[in-house]
C-alpha cells in the first residue's frame, strides 16, 4: 500500500512538473512571437517614417530654392 502511495506521489510530482514547464514553454513561445510582430511593425513604421522623412526634406527644398 505504502509503495503505492509512493508511485502516485512520484506520478503526481512529474504531472506538476510537466505542466509547469510546458506553461512556462508556452509562456516564452507567446513572448518570442509578440517581439517579432512587432519588431516587424516598427521596422514598416520605420521605413514608412523614413518615406515621409525624405518628402518633406524634399518639400523644403523645393520651398527654399523658389
Amino acid at each position: 500500500m505504502l509503495k503505492r502511495r509512493k508511485s502516485g506521489f512520484v506520478l503526481a510530482e512529474a504531472l506538476i512538473s510537466l505542466l509547469l514547464i510546458s506553461t512556462a514553454i508556452t509562456f516564452e513561445y507567446e513572448q518570442v512571437r509578440n517581439f517579432k510582430q512587432q519588431d516587424t511593425r516598427l521596422k514598416i513604421e520605420y521605413q514608412n517614417v523614413s518615406a515621409q522623412r525624405a518628402t518633406a526634406i524634399k518639400s523644403w527644398h523645393d520651398y527654399v530654392e523658389k
